[in-house]
């Protein structure tokens, strides 16, 4: 990621001087995207926070990611899905219904076929758990903004012409503007305090791209030396459009403080016809 780039090699050591601190950065595939931006009118956030403990054999529990979901609840109305609800039928039901949508899972990579590559909802031996990159074309559009907070969601194999055969490049396709993503396999613990950071920016009315900035940063500041490690922090990326939360906070103040100046004029030109008169 262009985030970890040097720009001061002289003082490096006492103080790390990462691209990230001075810029944000965004990636996409196609140029038509370069200068678009939207904003996201629907606060709430679908969360998912699968359970693998039954599978640990063939999957690594992750201690984390029901914490990460719940974290979200600090900022934006959520319904998070856990353990045996975290599945691939509540995915498909709720997903038009909400703007953002959170995932944090297991991802599968396959690069000798990359429409198999899946996302993995908590195991049942009763109901599909994996959801393969080859459904993922077939979504209908639905959330402005997605985050992929799986191992690798952003990784793929490279085809001449089509650029990486992700998550991401299926989810842009389907109709999804913006995705969150990592590039390679994040840590569990570390992801729930990033995220963390990154929704408490999204509360701030930042763009996507912006808020991951700010959440890196933010994280920088309050990791010890080795959770410093690039390893840790500059995996995730913004791809896509910036969004944006609309608030509705915002406009509400707006229209009440145009509403108190017109009855202020109203009342100034009144005293003014009265001592006129």
């Amino acid at each position: 990621p262009f985030e970890v780039l040097v720009t001061d090699n002289k003082n490096f050591t006492a103080k790390p001087s990462y691209l990230v601190f001075k810029n944000d950065i965004g990636y996409h595939y196609t140029s038509k995207l370069l200068d678009s931006d939207s904003q996201i009118s629907n606060n709430k956030i679908l969360a998912f926070a699968p359970n693998y403990k039954d599978n640990s054999d063939t999957y690594i529990d992750l201690k984390y990611n029901k914490e990460e979901v719940d974290n979200i609840r600090s900022y934006f109305p959520t319904k998070s899905l856990a353990d045996k609800k975290a599945n691939i039928s509540a995915f498909n039901k709720n997903y038009t219904k909400y703007d953002i949508i959170h995932l944090a899972m297991h991802a599968q990579i396959n690069n000798d076929n990359p429409a198999y590559s899946h996302l993995i909802f908590t195991p049942d031996q009763e109901d599909d758990f994996k959801l393969y990159t080859k459904d993922l074309y077939n979504l209908p559009p639905g959330p402005r903004h997605i985050v992929l907070s799986a191992c690798n969601s952003g990784s793929g194999s490279i085809k001449s012409g089509e650029g990486i055969m992700s998550f991401a490049r299926a989810l842009i396709i389907s109709g999804c503007p913006s995705l969150t993503l990592t590039l390679w396999t994040v840590n569990d613990k570390t992801s729930a305090e990033l995220m963390n950071y990154f929704y408490a920016n999204l509360e701030k009315n930042l763009s996507t791209q912006k808020v991951l900035q700010q959440a890196k940063i933010e994280y920088l500041k309050n990791a010890d030396p080795l959770k410093s490690h690039p390893y840790y922090w500059s995996g995730y990326i913004s791809m896509g459009e910036e969004q944006m939360i609309k608030d509705s906070k915002n406009g509400i103040s707006y229209v009440f403080y145009i509403l108190i100046f017109s009855v202020l004029i109203i009342v100034s030109i009144s005293i003014y016809k009265k001592r006129k008169a």
